[in-house]
């Protein structure tokens, strides 16, 4: 703290990490320190421009300079939000993200990637600029629900994925709950997302390989409102089914990742998907250009493929597959 010399101190969090993180946070952290606190309702909706006009409008009536640190204290849509604000706020303040969920620590808060949904749509708006530093500490993880931690687990999933086979061999062998919360694979599962945003920042290059299993699983959750990782799960195994009929991923790699993504979580989905409406939300997925809809996919577990366009006939093949395997 005394490195960043901050002029104030604004602490964000939603009414969950409030009750059940702040306490720690500050008691271990920031004791005696003065500091504006904000909190908002938890979920996707408050991931807003509406939200961030309200916070914007508390920060300039606090009259807070550009030497103010926002400290961004929840998960991945604290950490989306946060940094959001922090980055737009008098065009830049400083700011470090503290995650509380194994998502937001394995992923959502590294790599500067900030946002807020727009027209029903996945982080439309947003800026990528990097927090000064991320605070990691797993005494977070004992405050969630099981079903959370494991749909968190998602991610680290996808980074063995699509960057290493090695370390999909290692978490294949773990129960999902135990592995989201051992410190040694929130450890390198964070450091393969680090390793990826260092050579791509500005995400035009292989960072698009950490939106597999995300085209589809975006599309589900603007259409669907479930969870995040409940989304990635039915879209990594739509995304893998891809995979092996484009890539030529093998058929017992497809088997084994289905088997995976099964262990740690499977969403309570209709028995149809409309999947016409799902392709047209993938229409507005960032990664997509010249009105093309792009995937990430891999060719192996550990091996990834950025900027595969696909025959719309497969995505909706896709689609029917991982919903027949996720019941």
């Amino acid at each position: 703290m005394e490195e960043l010399a901050p002029s104030s101190i604004v602490i964000l969090t939603d009414h969950n990490t409030e009750l059940l993180c702040l306490p720690y946070f500050l008691s271990t952290y920031l004791e005696d320190e003065e500091f504006t606190h904000l909190s908002i309702e938890p979920g996707e909706s408050s991931k807003s421009i509406e939200c961030a006009e309200e916070i914007w409008g508390v920060m300039l009536e606090e009259q807070l300079d550009r030497k103010t640190l926002f400290v961004s204290l929840g998960g991945g849509v604290i950490s989306d939000l946060g940094g959001f604000i922090a980055s737009t706020y008098k065009r830049g303040i400083q700011s470090i993200h503290v995650p509380t969920t194994h998502l937001a620590m394995t992923d959502a808060a590294i790599g500067g990637k900030n946002g807020v949904n727009f027209h029903g749509l996945k982080n439309q708006i947003g800026s990528i600029r990097l927090p000064r530093a991320i605070l990691i500490d797993d005494q977070f993880l004992n405050t969630l629900p099981d079903k959370e931690i494991r749909g968190g687990f998602i991610e680290t999933i996808k980074h063995a994925l699509i960057a290493d086979a090695t370390f999909w061999k290692k978490i294949e062998t773990l129960e999902a709950t135990a592995a989201a919360k051992d410190k040694l694979v929130i450890e390198h599962s964070a450091s393969i997302k680090q390793q990826i945003i260092e050579q791509d920042q500005d995400d035009f290059g292989i960072r698009q390989a950490l939106n597999f299993g995300h085209t589809i699983g975006h599309a589900l959750e603007a259409s669907l409102g479930i969870s995040h990782g409940e989304a990635v799960a039915f879209g990594i195994i739509a995304e893998s089914f891809i995979s092996e009929k484009q890539c030529g991923l093998p058929q017992e790699e497809l088997n084994e990742i289905i088997r995976l993504v099964k262990a740690c979580i499977i969403p309570d989905l209709a028995n149809d998907l409309d999947a016409d409406k799902l392709l047209n939300l993938m229409k507005s997925d960032k990664k997509n250009e010249y009105g093309e809809v792009r995937f990430s996919l891999i060719s192996n577990i550990g091996v990834s493929k950025i900027g595969e366009t696909v025959p719309i006939e497969i995505v909706k093949q896709s689609i029917a597959f991982a919903l027949s395997k996720m019941k």
